[in-house]
């Protein structure tokens, strides 16, 4: 994750955070620290242009050149705490191997109001197959030559290797972020 914007639910006027920087601070070590950091960076923001934190709400959550909008419920945190959980996910490097841009891409395709953020991280994780670059013969080879299932030189120029990897791709959820596709296993 880049940046969080948040506004001001009356009069749309927003800022932006710098979630690295802030998962970066010295008191951060977990998403509940983060969730408490940020509501400090907010509540000074909001301080100095006369602002309720109540009237605060997300705005987007911008990754790459793609961004997610954010519930706008004034009053209501949970979506504060949502990103914190994310952004800790994100940085623990033990944990996953799936693109920050396939766990967005999945949240976005889900929604962001029906992702659990509690379970759905690791449901995700668990879903991730790989990144598609649009190749579908390509991925048809790949596929088979890992599964032992290579053509003979001779047979393989009588082999749609396209129709193929168009079958096999249509297997999988496809979902799209920052012009990158992702399969995940449905």
């Amino acid at each position: 994750m880049d940046k969080l914007f948040v506004q001001n639910y009356n009069n749309g006027e927003y800022t932006e955070i710098d979630l690295d920087s802030a998962w970066m601070d010295q008191d951060v070590i977990d998403a509940d620290s983060l969730f408490q950091v940020l509501i400090v960076k907010i509540s000074i923001w909001a301080l100095e242009h006369g602002y309720l934190l109540k009237d605060i709400v997300g705005f987007t959550l911008d990754e790459g050149s793609d961004e997610l909008e954010l519930p706008q419920t004034p009053g209501d945190l949970t979506w504060l705490m949502e990103v914190s959980k994310l952004v800790a996910w994100r940085h623990t490097p033990t944990k996953h191997y799936m693109p920050d841009g396939a766990l967005m891409a999945r949240i976005n395709d889900i929604g962001w109001k029906f992702f659990d953020f509690d379970s759905d991280l690791q449901e995700a994780e668990d879903m991730y197959s790989q990144e598609f670059d649009g190749d579908y013969a390509e991925y048809a080879r790949e596929y088979m030559e890992n599964c032992g299932e290579g053509l003979s030189e001779w047979a393989e120029p009588y082999f749609n290797y396209e129709e193929y990897g168009e079958d096999l791709v249509d297997g999988y959820d496809r979902v799209e972020w920052d012009n990158q596709e992702y399969l995940f296993h449905r």
